[in-house]
């Protein structure tokens, strides 16, 4: 057939499974990932199958030392990624963060998210301060 499976396992030497019949799966454990941007990924992925191109995503199961979430990072946690009906459904699962979030394909729609428990990062407390001292066009040389 003209169905295409891809399996891809980070942090590992070898692929123990054979591929999906169809698809993309990504396992294995990482240091570092940023959440919304595998959000972009498997929405891609779902667009471009759906011109007739791509690999559709079946799921994303990975282990990740640092989780970036929304400026945030979040150490060990468990990424899980899967299309559920006409959504992609985000699970999350580590001692500061743990839960869901629902991302519709509708355009406009709401995403949705239930948490058992989140333990946000706050930044330092001097980091706005020179944010906003190297935004000053005073202290930017002349061109």
């Amino acid at each position: 057939g003209d169905a295409t499976g891809v399996r891809v396992v980070l942090g590992g030497a070898s692929v123990g499974e054979p591929p999906p019949a169809e698809g993309l799966v990504v396992t294995g454990r990482t240091d570092a990932l940023d959440a919304l941007d595998w959000v972009a990924v498997a929405r891609g992925s779902d667009e471009s199958k759906a011109s007739g191109e791509g690999l559709p995503l079946q799921r994303i199961d990975v282990a990740v030392g640092r989780l970036n979430l929304l400026g945030a990072g979040f150490a060990d946690t468990r990424l899980q990624l899967a299309r559920e009906g006409q959504a992609l459904q985000l699970r999350l699962q580590g001692d500061a963060i743990a839960g869901n979030v629902r991302i519709p394909d509708a355009a406009g729609a709401t995403v949705a998210g239930s948490f058992d428990h989140v333990s946000w990062p706050m930044p330092p407390p001097d980091a706005g301060a020179k944010a906003m001292a190297s935004a000053r066009p005073e202290d930017k040389p002349a061109a």
